[in-house]
């Protein structure tokens, strides 16, 4: 018996900001809020593959 096999690719993206705070917590709120400077942008891309012949099928 074949096996199916699917490929999924996901592309995420990260932005590092630079914000003035005391607490994490007043960072998370200024950069929320739109404050901070923006130091650099990171792209990232992973190939997610998945072989049905792997998964158990659950017994009756």
């Amino acid at each position: 018996m074949s096996s199916i096999i699917t490929v999924e690719q996901v592309e995420t993206k990260q932005t590092l900001i630079e914000v003035a705070a005391d607490t994490p917590e007043q960072a998370f709120k200024e950069v929320k809020a739109g404050q901070g400077h923006a130091l650099g942008t990171v792209k990232n891309s992973e190939l997610l593959i998945r072989d049905s012949s792997t998964h158990k099928r659950p017994k009756k």
